[in-house]
């Protein structure tokens, strides 16, 4: 939350903004809401700002050059003598606890020589005896962050000066690896080999070549200790946070290009290479270890650091880790690591040509998948992969399904199973491990066409053999392929299987939900096509489809595709439930955002199909004959197509069922 004023024509103008441009009219503003919350809320307002105002005060005149108490204690926990026994030592405690050395330094030097300075023993009274809990904590909190002077900055500096070698290496690492909330299982990882893809197919384990104090837990553990024990850390059982504003304050001592290319190696090392390799950690720990890499990457402005780690023997690990991590994060992120990528195979000086030629087809196919994705046009003529060896040529296999994708997306459907085809996993003889994961899914792809043809016990012949290991996308396939087949039940069971292992709300638990709820849709049509109906049912579908709407934001094709997917399912809700006006703006709204993205096709004559038959209802018998003529001219090109769970087979029955009641003949 942040602090914004809103002028006199209504306009949101930020706090600096208005203090510059009226300063005496802020200040009352200010002053009136001190005031506000003294009397109406928090009784201790007036004595919490001028305690905030004479620690501030502390922090700005400190002179770090001639400090002695504060530092020793930051470095033994020990206080003066004279301190131990006074109240001034619980609070310069609880001042180390919540805030750390700033805070320490703050309240330390505000509380100083009470006898002889009436604000120091105002302050003191007020911390000690006066003040809330709550309002104390806050307070000790908020000093960490409060301007300094400038020699705190050398100040601790000295302080880390006075730890061992290994702990201030550590503390350059923290700060290099993205300050804030850093898995602490990077530094167990970084004790373990890192696995990836050979040049015979096959999983191949990397030795870690890192430094001391990250692969010996001992020294990794010490100096953490060390670290924590000055205040300088904070951690938890799963992270690691250096803290910020001492990090900032120590950037200079704490960063450097040797450092930060260490850091690049831990993450090189840690990052996940490939989505075959251990599958059931592969996505979440990506997901948990992107912020370090995209932090680590920020450094790659610098055009040496491109040159120095170009050169570095973890070069191919971190082109991986970039292209694993192309799969998450937006759009931007996505052609920056790939960007990267390609820059550092560019700078790359090795005799290895094979593998470096392996890895630009594969950042080429992977920035042309993007740029299909997000709807940018895709050309995959130009690009040409290797087939040096196993691993080569298993990864040829993404070009093709690329290319079958594009056929896909303008429905040649016979083109992408002959583009499929072209992969051949035993080209090298014997079929290596990668070949046979890539062959897996080039089948679930020709699964997922013989689905869209209407071919449903050949495409879930093939899925049901893949299923234990083919995760969300074969799951969602196969439940398509049980319900066009009658069985909605077992399709229910296996989208619900899914969910107990996918992180809530996250893109592929809407994913799963979505299936789920089309797969309910489907059970509830098949029901009113045998005349029960089934109105609570149908009810609860519409809320599941609206709270999937609500959590949707497409950006690529395939988001897109699921928000038609939904306007689809509310359409035909409302239809079922004979909302006729309803039904009509959600038709309406469906086949609007169909023309957004899509070319005249199927989804433009099931949408035309059923508001002719709602336009029946109406009594507008004119205005139906001219939708349903448009559907059927669309119709004899299209035949019946099955993108949409149900649209083009149950719903276009029932739909022609509806027709016969009006006396008019179904489309055949």
């Amino acid at each position: 939350m942040r602090l914004a004023f809103i002028d006199d024509n209504g306009d949101t103008v930020e706090l600096e903004t208005a203090i510059r441009r009226q300063p005496y009219a802020v200040r009352g503003l200010l002053t009136d809401a001190i005031f506000f919350c003294q009397r109406e809320v928090l009784s201790d307002s007036l004595d919490f700002f001028k305690a905030e105002h004479a620690i501030r005060d502390a922090l700005e005149n400190f002179n770090g050059d001639q400090e002695k108490f504060v530092r020793g204690y930051v470095l033994s926990r020990i206080l003066d003598e004279r301190v131990k026994e006074t109240p001034r030592a619980y609070l310069i405690s609880s001042a180390f606890k919540y805030g750390g050395p700033l805070a320490v330094i703050g309240v330390f030097y505000a509380t100083l020589n009470v006898k002889r300075t009436q604000r120091s023993r105002e302050t003191l009274e007020y911390l000690v005896h006066e003040s809330s809990i709550e309002s104390k904590i806050e307070l000790l909190k908020r000093a960490k962050t409060f301007p300094c002077n400038p020699s705190i900055a050398p100040w601790l500096s000295r302080i880390l000066d006075n730890l061992d070698i290994n702990t201030q290496a550590l503390a350059c690492l923290l700060r290099c690896l993205g300050t804030h909330n850093i898995p602490r299982s990077i530094f167990d990882l970084s004790q373990q080999s890192s696995k990836t893809w050979n040049a015979d197919g096959e999983v191949v384990e990397l030795p870690p070549r890192l430094a001391s104090v990250v692969t010996d837990t001992s020294l990794c553990m010490i100096a953490l200790s060390e670290l924590e024990l000055v205040g300088l850390i904070t951690t938890t059982p799963e992270s690691i946070s250096l803290e910020t504003r001492v990090s900032e304050l120590l950037c200079d001592r704490l960063e450097s290009q040797l450092r930060r290319a260490e850091a690049v190696n831990i993450i090189s090392h840690v990052f996940p290479k490939h989505s075959g390799i251990d599958a059931e950690r592969y996505l979440p720990q990506c997901e948990l270890f992107l912020p370090q890499l995209r932090w680590v990457c920020s450094c790659f402005d610098d055009a040496s650091m491109i040159s120095l780690c170009a050169q570095a023997p973890y070069r191919f690990q971190l082109v991986e880790a970039l292209l694993s991590s192309s799969e998450l994060g937006g759009y931007r992120w996505k052609i920056k690591s790939l960007s990267l990528a390609e820059n550092l195979l560019l700078a790359v000086e090795t005799r290895d040509t094979l593998t470096v030629e392996t890895l630009r087809a594969r950042v080429k196919v992977r920035q042309a998948s993007i740029s299909h994705a997000y709807s940018d046009g895709c050309s995959t003529a130009q690009i040409a992969c290797p087939l040096f060896d196993h691993r080569s040529n298993a990864f040829s296999a993404d070009l093709a399904l690329l290319r079958a994708k594009s056929h896909i997306n303008y429905n040649v459907l016979q083109s992408a199973i002959e583009t499929l085809r072209s992969f051949n996993p035993g080209l090298h003889g014997k079929v290596s491990t990668l070949e046979r994961l890539q062959q897996n899914r080039i089948d679930t792809c020709r699964a997922r066409i013989y689905l869209l043809e209407g071919q449903f016990h050949m495409a879930h012949d093939i899925l049901l053999a893949s299923r234990n290991r083919g995760g969300v996308r074969v799951a969602i396939c196969l439940a398509e392929a049980l319900c066009e087949l009658g069985r909605c039940s077992e399709a229910e069971a296996v989208l619900e299987s899914q969910l107990p292992i996918l992180k809530e709300d996250s893109r592929q638990s809407r994913r799963v939900r979505l299936a789920l709820t089309n797969v309910q849709l489907f059970q509830c049509m098949k029901q009113i096509k045998q005349s029960r109906n089934d109105w609570r049912s149908l009810h609860n579908i519409q809320l599941s489809f609206e709270k999937l709407q609500d959590k949707t934001r497409p950006l690529t094709l395939s988001g897109k595709l699921n928000k038609l997917s939904i306007l689809a399912g509310l359409a035909v809700v409302a239809h079922l439930h004979k909302e006729i006006e309803l039904a009509m703006k959600c038709w309406r709204a469906f086949l609007a955002y169909s023309n957004e993205f899509l070319p005249l096709g199927f989804t433009d004559m099931i949408a035309s199909y059923s508001m002719g038959e709602l336009e029946l209802r109406l009594g507008h018998v004119l205005d139906s004959q001219i939708l349903r003529t448009k559907a059927e001219s669309i119709f004899k090109r299209t035949g019946r197509q099955y993108h949409f769970l149900g649209l083009g087979s149950i719903w276009f029955d029932i739909v022609g069922s509806l027709y016969e009641t009006h006396n008019q003949a179904r489309i055949l």
